[in-house]
């Protein structure tokens, strides 16, 4: 059963984009009907195995993004979910590159009480676009916390390749 899933999965994505970064490989792909990314280290399944204008578009922003322009994905609408789930993501598009927050903050800045820690977590978990969405950047009080949804493994890594890209000088970045 676990062999046929992967074997879906890479059927769903094999024409679709898939960009290189310091952190891993990215596939782009539309996910419910919507815009989304995800590692390759991921078993997501995307909608079609087709890639159209907006996914390719996206590809080339994430690029130029890895390349070292880092608006190149500003233009990236934040994509579709719940209200809460939305202002979660909107909260995490405010922090700035090199820097990290807690999923407290994100709560504190939706006037949310410290218990909505965890609806936070749940709703970066939940977060169709990785990287666009930078919920790398959120981390817990006491560690790294999460990072879609698994607190250990390759996905785990990938946050952290991505932090510590984020904290390297920007010629670094390019060098790439």
């Amino acid at each position: 059963m676990q062999r046929s899933l992967r074997y879906a999965a890479c059927m769903r994505r094999r024409n679709l984009p898939i960009v290189e970064t310091p952190a891993g490989r990215m596939v782009i792909g539309r996910r419910n009907g919507q815009l989304a990314t995800d590692w390759e280290v991921g078993a997501a399944l995307f909608d079609s195995p087709h890639a159209d204008s907006e996914i390719l578009d996206c590809a080339a922003r994430l690029k130029r993004y890895f390349a070292g322009n880092r608006s190149a994905i500003d233009a990236i609408p934040t994509g579709r979910g719940t209200p809460f789930q939305v202002a979660v993501w909107t909260a995490c598009r405010a922090i700035p590159w090199g820097e990290t927050r807690t999923y407290g903050w994100i709560a504190k800045r939706l006037r949310k009480t410290p218990v909505a820690c965890r609806a936070v977590g749940q709703a970066l978990r939940r977060n169709p676009l990785s990287v666009i969405v930078p919920c790398h950047r959120v981390v817990g009080a006491n560690g790294p916390g999460g990072y879609a949804g698994k607190t250990d493994g390759p996905l785990l890594r990938v946050k952290r390749s991505l932090l510590e890209l984020e904290s390297a000088p920007t010629n670094l970045i390019r060098s790439r």
